[in-house]
């Protein structure tokens, strides 16, 4: 992911069922995740960046 490996902010490892396994057992798979709603920075970032680029 790119939004944690170039700014350094806190990341939560959170799982998620991905899938059944061949037996119909539900498979559960941890990631890495940011939650960028928390930084007001991101948001106007992408605010800006879809004003740039809106006709793209």
């Amino acid at each position: 992911m790119l939004l944690e490996a170039t700014i350094p902010r806190k990341v939560e490892t959170c799982s998620a069922a991905t899938g059944t396994d061949d037996n119909g057992k539900t498979v559960w798979t941890e990631y890495k995740n940011v939650d960028p709603d928390t930084y007001d920075d991101f948001n106007d970032l992408g605010q800006a960046f879809e004003k740039q680029f809106s006709n793209e």
